[in-house]
């Protein structure tokens, strides 16, 4: 209910509408509008310059409500900080120093390593409160009311990566795997992902929601793009891994249009990537292949 009269604002969702204004410029420019591709631009600059104001310190703010009143500022009794804000930072292109302390102070506040959760935000609503609405209804540490919602843990796994804090970002993953908790407290099946997870006293490490396809295809995404650093954009395949230092070499068989890729990770003295034994760059048009194909990646020392 945050902003149902119209008045309040959220900083997160301002962050989310940047990110998909400068996707949408291109497309427009590719369709021949050029001057509706300068005005999402500009606009996302604005909402750029309006979502820095709310850098508090060490965190976003998460909103504001229709009284005016910030939601997600240290102190408070109730959402100080949110996960949701420090991880967009990243994605949304903020002030980079701003969004590493962010970053920083999600994954120093918002993890448990006891019972392996990450908040979606601390603390969580000891009441309802009609100015929030359904989240707050919820009892604290349950679901979106200071639960860990699994879809804000893995992006803030994600942000991690992108700023480079591989360790931490792999951290994450791995404390998001039902098969690392006490299966006598998670209580829910041990072989998928549960959309949540709770943080509640004496409740800790509870998964709800199991079976969660939308948890479950983010966590996917990270692990193949940020971990393996497979990234596939029109047909053009990049590799660029960031291994835990703990792996010396992996392997992928990866599918995708009609070429199988059996894909070599391994660490060695220089950088270098070879396609079916040849020399090649890390970008791979798939367009161009059929059948099956042989990579491998050397990652070079100093590197992921």
């Amino acid at each position: 209910r945050l902003g149902v009269r119209g008045r309040g604002e959220s900083v997160w969702l301002a962050m989310f509408l940047r990110m998909t204004l400068l996707r949408m410029a291109p497309v427009c420019e590719e369709r021949g509008e050029a001057e509706r591709a300068a005005q999402y631009r500009e606009q996302a600059q604005a909402y750029r310059l309006a979502a820095e104001e709310c850098f508090a310190g060490d965190r976003y703010l998460r909103a504001f409500d229709d009284e005016g009143r910030a939601v997600g500022r240290a102190g408070e009794t109730a959402c100080a900080l949110d996960s949701l804000p420090q991880s967009f930072a990243v994605f949304s292109g903020m002030e980079p120093q701003n969004a590493a302390v962010a970053l920083d102070t999600a994954y120093r506040l918002l993890t448990d390593r006891e019972s392996g959760t990450v908040q979606l935000f601390t603390p969580g609503f000891a009441e309802p409160d009609r100015a929030v609405g359904y989240t707050s209804a919820y009892p604290a540490g349950v679901r979106e009311n200071g639960g860990q919602y699994t879809h804000g843990a893995i992006w803030l796994a994600a942000a991690c990566y992108r700023t480079g804090q591989e360790a931490e970002g792999h951290q994450l993953l791995l404390d998001l795997l039902p098969e690392r908790h006490d299966s006598t407290r998670y209580l829910a099946e041990p072989y998928v992902l549960a959309g949540d997870v709770c943080t509640a006293y004496q409740q800790e490490g509870r998964g709800g929601w199991s079976w969660y396809t939308g948890a479950a295809g983010w966590y996917y995404r990270v692990v193949q793009e940020e971990l393996l650093g497979l990234t596939l954009r029109g047909g053009i395949l990049t590799i660029r891994p960031h291994l835990p230092d703990s792996w010396n070499q992996c392997r992928v068989i990866w599918r995708v249009l009609d070429v199988e890729l059996d894909i070599e990770l391994v660490r060695g003295s220089w950088a270098e990537m070879f396609l079916d034994d040849v020399p090649a760059n890390d970008a791979i048009d798939c367009r161009q292949l059929e059948g099956k194909h042989h990579i491998r990646v050397v990652l070079g020392e100093g590197t992921n």
